[in-house]
């Protein structure tokens, strides 16, 4: 199989229940969304960044090379919390699946929380580029759980936590992560 040179653009996002009824705003991450410039009124923005982004829009660039080509994706909610969350045992599933992400050129991971779920998963990955969206906002105990594994240079990135979650303890306590996306600028 031959593989193409061009610039693709991936978004990855975590589907977090975002209702009427969110955090406050103590517990939200809207001062932290305000410090990095995105959008506290429970929208995204990433007009920005320095992504190469208009009007808070990535600006679609033209491919030096050929259009066309293939590659294998792979998109996989680990749920990666700890055991005493997750009710089962966390690190063995982890050790599972580690080698099963070697199969594809692209895997964009969700759920992968715990640092060292992560660990298992990034040293048993044969893929030469990793990118992990690990900073948690102040109020919150974890990051927001994405990760890209790619055999492709990741040439640029962009994250961003979303502004409003629903829920420290109820509600799927969305507020215990500090959700959000992730973009990564691939060159195949």
């Amino acid at each position: 199989m031959t593989y193409l040179r061009l610039t693709l653009t991936i978004i990855l996002l975590t589907l977090t229940s975002i209702g009427s009824s969110g955090c406050d705003d103590s517990a939200n991450g809207t001062e932290a969304a305000k410090d990095t410039g995105a959008a506290v009124d429970g929208g995204m923005s990433i007009s920005d960044g320095g992504f190469g982004e208009t009007d808070g829009r990535i600006a679609d660039a033209e491919p030096a090379g050929p259009r066309e080509g293939e590659f294998v994706a792979l998109t996989y909610n680990v749920h990666g919390l700890p055991p005493p969350i997750t009710m089962d045992d966390t690190p063995a599933r982890m050790v599972q699946i580690a080698p099963l992400l070697n199969g594809f050129d692209l895997v964009g991971l969700q759920e992968n929380f715990d640092d060292q779920n992560h660990e298992t998963l990034a040293t048993a990955s044969e893929h030469g580029h990793q990118l992990r969206f690990a900073e948690s906002l102040e109020d919150r105990f974890y990051g927001s759980g994405l990760a890209v594994f790619s055999r492709y240079e990741i040439v640029d990135h962009l994250h961003r936590h979303y502004s409003v979650c629903n829920g420290r303890f109820d509600s799927a306590s969305d507020c215990l992560a500090s959700k959000g996306f992730q973009v990564a600028r691939l060159r195949l």
